[in-house]
């Protein structure tokens, strides 16, 4: 049996103080899940948005600022070795919220290696920032790996009845422990099959069948903590050969 949870390591050196308090370790949770993602980074330990994202064609200005600055996000890139598959500035926002849109400047990459992306993001914001002031335009820089970032979605549990028992027996036990870790800040416990949506729907395969906590966007706690006491709960139910993924999201997580 295995509980499956996606593991991070938060960086306190590089962490953005309004999420991450260095003296208790209490962090948001938007921050601890994207401490998990190693395949997604924004300038200055910054949290690249949120997935699930929409986008869009980017305003003017954003082209402009495409055009204006492609080579010189090229000679950042060859400065700290990353190769990137595509260079592009498009519209991004959370997904049905879109007064969070900004234009972005996204370099995609099949690298795997990324000891050097936050020093090549630093650099193009730093690069763009003084035109973009000018030019009165709020953007984003983000670098990624697009096959290997988290982007997971929710889909019909493609399970046995064998499953779909354990999670009857989990789901009380789970519940309890929740709203004694985290009172105040949960909002529901759910059961999905989940998997990444560059995959074909309902791939039997890649469907994880995963336990889903929802809590208050923004909620901080002891994020590792809590997600290591609800996994011990699921350990206890899970037979060996069954494998239950664990989730901890925002409930704002359009899935």
């Amino acid at each position: 049996m295995d509980v499956i949870t996606w593991r991070g390591r938060i960086d306190s050196r590089s962490s953005p103080s309004e999420h991450f308090d260095s003296e208790t370790g209490a962090s948001t949770i938007e921050f601890y899940n994207d401490s998990k993602d190693r395949y997604r980074t924004a300038p200055f330990g910054r949290i690249p948005l949120p997935w699930p994202f929409n986008h869009g064609m980017a305003s003017e200005k954003g082209k402009e600022m495409g055009d204006i600055f492609h080579p010189t996000v090229n000679e950042i890139l060859e400065k700290y070795n990353i190769v990137p598959s595509s260079i592009s500035v498009t519209k991004m926002w959370k997904r049905g919220i879109m007064n969070t849109a900004k234009d972005t400047a996204v370099v995609s990459t099949e690298d795997k290696d990324t000891a050097m992306w936050l020093s090549a993001a630093d650099d193009i914001h730093h690069a763009v920032l003084p035109w973009a002031t000018e030019a009165s335009l709020q953007f984003r820089v983000e670098i990624c790996n697009e096959d290997l970032m988290y982007k997971d979605i929710s889909t019909a549990l493609l399970c046995g009845e064998d499953i779909r028992n354990v999670f009857t027996e989990i789901e009380p036990l789970v519940l309890a422990r929740v709203k004694h870790l985290i009172p105040g800040i949960w909002r529901s416990v759910t059961f999905h099959g989940r998997q990444s949506c560059g995959l074909p729907h309902r791939d039997p395969i890649s469907n994880k069948p995963t336990v889903m906590v929802l809590v208050s966007i923004g909620a901080r706690s002891l994020w590792d903590f809590v997600e290591n006491e609800i996994r011990r709960v699921i350990e206890d139910v899970v037979p060996p050969n069954m494998d239950v993924s664990l989730e901890i999201l925002p409930s704002n997580f359009v899935i």
